[in-house]
């Protein structure tokens, strides 16, 4: 760095290099790089900056854990496994959708701000569309109690019926009910108590108690054509074990 200097004796200007300015210089430029790497370091210490790679892994085990295992469970960073779901979800990969869609409606409905939901329920669509039983079951839910979307009980029965036919037992249920009580499709008590019938054999105790609660209303002759298509629907619709923790309480 060079500054202008003036002779005392003769008055003469001349340029030099000022020696106080070049070590400032070099003082400044270090307390620069200082600062940045100070919170360069700081920044990578906090909890929701992990590596791609370690959110991706998060994700791959929880899915391969299957319903209801969480991060916490693993011993995984929830924070690496949110970060993951959300890119996964990003991608287009269902599962992702379903799980960042949940949480977001979990965090609305446990807060209380309905207005909310409307976001986790967008992204539980999206994984619904791609065929993802559980998020069409809680979509379809979403439709029969107006929570997120507007109240259609005829979109409630496409939804759950979807699902049920992929094997969920919360959807065969909540079909069940639609079925029995005319709402959204006329009644239909056959079909209601087969739907009910097939969510109580794969261990839902409320469809059992739903189920006695439909045999008062049928005949005989119903009653065995109910148990018949659901013997005839138990041999080609999956048997899954879902549980239903990842709902919000109440929802």
């Amino acid at each position: 760095m060079t500054r202008r200097f003036r002779c005392c004796e003769c008055g003469h200007l001349f340029v030099a290099q000022d020696a106080f300015l070049i070590r400032l210089g070099l003082l400044s430029a270090l307390g620069i790089v200082s600062v940045v790497a100070a919170l360069s370091w700081g920044y990578s210490r906090q909890p929701w900056v992990t590596p791609v790679s370690d959110s991706v892994e998060s994700v791959s085990r929880i899915v391969r854990s299957g319903p209801g295992v969480g991060a916490e469970d693993l011993g995984l960073d929830p924070a690496a496994a949110h970060q993951g779901f959300e890119q996964a979800a990003l991608a287009g990969d269902p599962e992702a959708q379903y799980q960042v869609g949940v949480r977001l409606v979990k965090r609305a409905w446990q807060q209380d701000q309905q207005f909310k939901l409307v976001d986790g329920i967008n992204w539980v669509r999206k994984a619904a569309d791609a065929g993802h039983h559980q998020a069409q079951a809680f979509l379809g839910r979403s439709y029969e109690k107006g929570r997120g979307v507007i109240q259609d009980h005829a979109q409630a029965y496409q939804w759950y019926q979807r699902s049920s036919f992929a094997g969920n037992p919360m959807a065969m249920l909540l079909l069940g009910k639609l079925l029995a009580d005319g709402r959204g499709v006329e009644v239909d008590v056959i079909q209601a108590y087969q739907w009910l019938n097939l969510a109580a054999a794969r261990g839902l105790y409320d469809a059992e108690r739903e189920r006695e609660r439909l045999q008062i209303r049928m005949s005989v002759e119903d009653l065995v054509a109910a148990q018949d298509a659901s013997r005839h629907f138990d041999q080609n619709i999956p048997r899954l074990s879902v549980e239903f923790d990842d709902w919000p309480p109440g929802f």
